[in-house]
């Protein structure tokens, strides 16, 4: 199992190779990543959304995103990147194809 807790403003260059090594490397592992950036975690199999320290849903990015009345479809509707983030949802090999070079 890997546990990532990711910050945002991360460096625009650093931010993908990290998203790329994420993927490549962590394949057989359970990856649980607390994140604050909706794009770095669309495409995982699982969303855990949590308020005030409790969870309130849970279930797959593309189902969240099917639902007009969860909570995660509301924040991606809130971050101005909805169409797109829609699009990404359970698309493993996207993170790895938006990155031009090799780690």
């Amino acid at each position: 199992m890997v546990l990532i807790d990711e910050m945002a403003g991360v460096d625009s260059v650093l931010e993908p190779l990290i998203q790329k090594t994420i993927r490549m490397q962590f394949t057989d592992c359970t990856v649980i990543c607390v994140s604050p950036i909706l794009k770095n975690i669309i495409d995982y199999d699982r969303v855990i959304v949590m308020e005030k320290g409790k969870i309130i849903e849970v279930n797959s990015p593309a189902n969240l995103l099917g639902d007009p009345t969860s909570k995660f479809f509301m924040m991606c509707r809130k971050s101005g990147m909805f169409d797109h983030l829609k699009q990404l949802a359970g698309q493993k090999e996207y993170v790895l194809e938006e990155v031009n070079f090799t780690i």
